[in-house]
């Protein structure tokens, strides 16, 4: 690792997808000689069929940007997210869903790929860092789209409207909004004058953060409440125009949560930390393949893109972060696959050179990392978030041995990325790890 005011890689699909664009030259080059060398040149190669889609479902996807689980799900009395909180009891409620990062462009581009964090080159300190997404990873969007989709976004969240390369495949259709009421009002009328026949896809993002007085927790609470429930009346009014249907993919999730000063001083906002405040999501959908169940199994939300494939009768692309929701969903009470989180931060000494944070999360126990690469090393701070919840009492490393066999591979995986033995996080990689398909080998 690097400080980041040094040029940062642009990660392994941009570097895949180079090499498959030079291939494709080379085939253009070659198919070129073939017209024009006679009767020595060898013969073309046969083009290769892309697989066509078998199911093409329309998809609405709903974020509401800062939304905490105890928005939905509080302790006492009733949620702020009251139309958020119906939706997730109609459908399958994931309990124990982990953001990739706990900041909104970032999240959102490992979301729309299905690549973790560090992968899609958004990571970084805020402010200090040029994040862009890599042109040539394919979101959500571009994939849909070459199928014969219509896609568009409505965004009412500023950092995201403006966020470069979240706009891919969706062209004209990535519109901002000056609120959270007039982005889903736009997105309702958008749907219902879609052509029949012809699948789409709505992206809907609505700003649940309010303005966060730095270390001012009442008035931080105050904030946060007034803006998740303005978001949550537009997503009561985008979803009755526009309802859950049998035949529709519908998923609401919040992209990252929010620390509104539990924690002391600096504790309040999404960044810099990777407590479950900030990574411990609300996730829910709706549609086929989604019956109306509480799915206690870990799952990411890394793992839209590959269900969205799946769904879709689409083969996996390779080394995404995230998994297919079905095998959660088949077995709801099962440990569920550990999550990935990262995050990224000035050292608090040496403010030139910048900390990376990972997470391994399930539903009872948590590793959080702090890499420090001058010299290169890290910390572990194991925590029993069935015990200690709040994350208060940290555990030696060593606990980490004490989690299932998932965790306990997760947490191996991750230390071989730390100290240098691999290069990159993914599903596949991890279920090597696990002893499931490939060795733990390569990369």
């Amino acid at each position: 690792m690097r400080p980041m005011t040094a040029p940062r890689p642009l990660g392994r699909a941009f570097a895949r997808r180079h090499r498959a664009a030079r291939a494709a030259l080379a085939l253009v080059a070659l198919a070129t000689t073939v017209a024009c060398g006679g009767e020595d040149a060898p013969p073309a190669p046969t083009p290769v069929a892309r697989p066509r889609p078998t199911s093409r479902p329309s998809i609405l996807l709903v974020d509401l940007v800062g939304a905490r689980l105890d928005d939905v799900a509080p302790k006492a009395g009733e949620p702020d997210a009251k139309a958020f909180a119906r939706f997730l009891g109609e459908g399958s409620r994931f309990l124990q869903a982990t953001a990739p990062t706990a900041r909104s462009v970032a999240s959102l581009a490992s979301i729309l790929t299905g690549y973790a964090p560090s992968e899609t080159n958004m990571g970084g300190v805020e402010g200090r860092s040029s994040v862009e997404l890599v042109g040539s990873f394919d979101t959500l969007a571009e994939v849909l789209v070459r199928e014969g989709y219509d896609a568009a976004a409505f965004v009412a969240c500023a950092p995201v409207a403006a966020a470069p390369g979240l706009e891919q495949g969706f062209g004209r259709g990535w519109n901002g909004a000056p609120s959270a009421a007039e982005a889903a009002a736009a997105a309702g009328r958008w749907v219902a004058t879609r052509p029949a026949g012809t699948p789409w896809f709505a992206f809907v993002v609505l700003d649940a953060r309010g303005d966060r007085p730095a270390d001012e927790a009442e008035a931080a609470v105050a904030a946060h409440r007034d803006a998740v429930r303005r978001a949550d009346d537009a997503l009561a009014s985008l979803l009755a125009a526009a309802p859950p249907t049998a035949d529709r993919l519908t998923f609401v999730l919040s992209d990252h949560g929010e620390g509104l000063g539990e924690r002391g001083p600096g504790s309040v906002g999404s960044a810099a930390f990777l407590t479950d405040e900030r990574i411990h999501v609300p996730f829910g959908a709706a549609g086929p393949g989604f019956p109306r169940a509480s799915v206690a199994a870990s799952v990411g939300l890394v793992d839209l893109v590959p269900t969205v494939r799946e769904r879709m009768g689409l083969p996996p692309a390779p080394d995404l972060a995230g998994r297919p929701l079905a095998r959660a969903i088949a077995n709801p009470d099962a440990p569920g696959v550990p999550a990935f989180a990262q995050e990224w931060r000035p050292h608090p000494t040496d403010r030139a050179t910048v900390e990376r944070l990972f997470a391994v999360r399930t539903a009872s126990r948590k590793l959080v990392a702090v890499f420090t690469p001058r010299p290169p090393s890290w910390t572990e701070s194991v925590y029993d978030l069935a015990a200690d919840p709040g994350e208060t009492a940290p555990l030696p490393a060593s606990a980490a041995e004490e989690g299932d066999a998932g965790f306990r591979a997760a947490v191996q995986m991750l230390r071989d990325l730390l100290a240098g033995r691999r290069k990159h996080l993914s599903d596949e990689m991890l279920q090597g790890y696990m002893g499931y398909g490939a060795a733990p080998g390569g990369r």
